[in-house]
């Protein structure tokens, strides 16, 4: 078993095959430091994460699934159960990201696995892919036998909606306007902490199934 301190986070997840650093300048981020430095405070060894990302671009400026490692991190937010702390991490924080995401036991998210990890791809040679992940999408897809928004999700098992868009989470990078960037991404990780509590809770969430008109329940175990 791997021992890993807040301090010394070296545990070995493999690398990936074929690395090849993005094209990136870290142009993002309020303060726009071209070095990273610790003003994040660490993550509790340990910890279970949620984690949320916006990118700097959209899928109509990239060639396919493929490309959505040159989309670029704008930010992330992570919430952290150990210390009950929000953290904000902007393109030049991506580092800092990765070493929480390695020191903690599991990672929680909406489809992170093909496109939070596949964004962070180019940020780093280690193995994200290999990180323990529950990913909520994964489960549901399973357990529905398709794919379900997070809106859907939202709006039949807690009765809220998601309240926003990626394309929105673009437009503010573009202009500049990195609270509501952050407040964007942090809901986003708010709502997801809701999803994945209620479904540990109960057992089970709802969502709208189109092809039956008619909203759905199925059981859920994480």
């Amino acid at each position: 078993m791997v021992q890993m301190t807040s301090d010394s986070r070296q545990a070995d997840w493999g690398e990936e095959p074929g690395f090849q650093q993005a094209s990136l300048l870290f142009s993002g981020g309020p303060s726009a430091l071209q070095e990273t430095s610790r003003r994040i405070p660490p993550v509790p060894s340990g910890s279970q994460l949620i984690l949320d990302l916006e990118t700097k671009v959209g899928f109509d400026q990239i060639r396919g699934r493929s490309g959505i490692r040159d989309m670029g991190m704008s930010v992330a937010v992570t919430y952290s159960y150990a210390d009950d702390r929000f953290r904000t991490y902007f393109e030049q924080d991506a580092p800092l990201l990765i070493e929480d995401l390695f020191a903690a036991s599991r990672t929680i998210g909406f489809n992170i696995r093909r496109f939070d990890y596949e964004v962070l791809r180019a940020y780093t040679r280690r193995a994200v892919r290999n990180l323990p992940t529950l990913d909520l999408l994964d489960e549901i897809q399973m357990a529905a036998g398709h794919r379900v928004s997070l809106d859907s999700l939202l709006k039949q098992t807690l009765r809220i909606g998601k309240g926003g868009h990626g394309g929105m989470a673009i437009e503010w990078y573009e202009s500049g306007d990195w609270t509501r960037l952050e407040e964007y991404c942090r809901e986003d990780v708010r709502v997801t902490k809701a999803l994945y509590e209620y479904g540990r809770r109960s057992g089970s969430v709802s969502f709208w199934d189109r092809r039956r008109a008619r909203a759905r329940s199925i059981s859920v175990r994480w």
